[in-house]
């Protein structure tokens, strides 16, 4: 078995694994130049400049848009807008499957904070149907019809309210890339659209989904902005608890993303016994990759922390995504041991990127052409 001298990743949970001379996985390598990349903007002198061209870009009562779960990043990011005088107006996307917890810090947040707030309600019967196709079709990422609808939601939103800087809660630090095997390209509508055609049973006239083409669109014609603010600080996810205890009345709720019922039961449960993939390898591994851990603690949290903070949990969390999803106690057994099927058994955005790819390879290496660099 090969394994990487610095974070928790090997041949058995990275299949494609790739050891450099010091033993080193392509992960952990990728995400330390991803690291560097950004160093820069961990300089005050930056941070300084972007929140002046929030605020500078102010054309109404909002400078931005904040998405907030009422988990730790989102949470933390309303703490830093306080801090440097912002602007923003905070927006949830109610997918139907939020947690408790996830509820009551919203709640305090926005209490707390005194921003305005608006909640987009997805609609439930599309999005479930969407959920159960790809339950159905039996691929890896059940989380990418929320993931998916939530960034195109936020572009909706921020149009609406003529807002041109979404403040997002990704931190490089924390999360950085996960192997191929762990999730599917997120902006995959085509892919989206083809197994809700071929399991799906509701008409989707509501539901919103983006794609690759018209994320471009967003970005470059509509001018609507994605920025990470954790990416300009030093992030230490801990610490961003503490305060947001303090601030906000915060309450935690465990691991990473499980304020939402549906990612807990999906990572927690789903993920392990039917893909035997362990998220925590990954949000473990890039807290090691930016320092906040040691190698031998990482690997301490993976062995002394279970998946679920409780049994009891897990086994409401499982009835209760069986009541939503519609699956009786045998169809949810026989879901766990089918065999996956890979997304790209179907249609997908992917199939462009692999049929230009060679045309992009031969123009760059020519002309030293570079499409995709603003």
């Amino acid at each position: 078995m090969l394994s990487c001298s610095q974070c928790l990743f090997t041949s058995e949970n990275h299949p494609a694994i790739q050891l450099n001379a010091q033993g080193v996985c392509d992960i952990c390598v990728i995400n330390a130049q991803n690291i560097q990349q950004i160093k820069g903007q961990k300089d005050p002198a930056y941070s300084a400049e972007m929140i002046q061209k929030i605020k500078a870009s102010k054309k109404g009562k909002y400078d931005c848009l904040i998405g907030i779960s009422g988990g730790t990043d989102s949470s933390y990011l309303v703490y830093l807008a306080k801090q440097w005088g912002l602007s923003p107006l905070l927006m949830h996307v109610d997918g139907g499957w939020n947690s408790e917890i996830s509820v009551i810090n919203i709640e305090r947040i926005v209490e707390n904070s005194g921003y305005d707030f608006v909640t987009e309600v997805l609609p439930w019967d599309e999005m479930r149907d969407m959920q159960r196709a790809f339950i159905d079709a039996n691929v890896l990422d059940i989380d990418l019809p929320f993931d998916n609808a939530m960034l195109m939601y936020n572009y909706l939103v921020a149009k609406k309210y003529n807002i041109k800087y979404v403040i997002n809660g990704y931190s490089i630090d924390t999360e950085g890339i996960m192997p191929s095997n762990f999730t599917h390209y997120k902006l995959d509508r085509r892919n989206l659209l083809d197994i809700h055609k071929r399991f799906g049973k509701v008409k989707l006239n509501k539901l919103k989904f983006i794609g690759t083409f018209s994320y471009w669109y967003w970005n470059r014609v509509e001018k609507i902005e994605f920025l990470h603010p954790l990416d300009w600080i030093n992030y230490n996810k801990s610490e961003a608890k503490t305060i947001i205890q303090r601030e906000f009345d915060w309450r935690d709720y465990g691991g990473k993303h499980y304020e939402n019922i549906f990612t807990r039961f999906y990572q927690g449960h789903i993920l392990p016994v039917k893909f035997g993939i362990d998220k925590r390898i990954s949000h473990l591994s890039m807290l090691i990759c930016s320092g906040q851990l040691t190698k031998e603690e990482a690997q301490r949290q993976l062995e002394s922390l279970p998946l679920y903070p409780n049994e009891l949990l897990q086994r409401d969390d499982q009835l209760f995504f069986m009541k939503k999803m519609q699956l009786t106690a045998e169809q949810m057994d026989l879901y766990l041991k089918t065999p996956p099927q890979s997304h790209r058994v179907f249609k997908s955005d992917l199939d462009y990127y692999d049929f230009f790819r060679p045309f992009y390879r031969f123009l760059k290496r020519v002309f030293q052409v570079n499409f995709f660099k603003k």
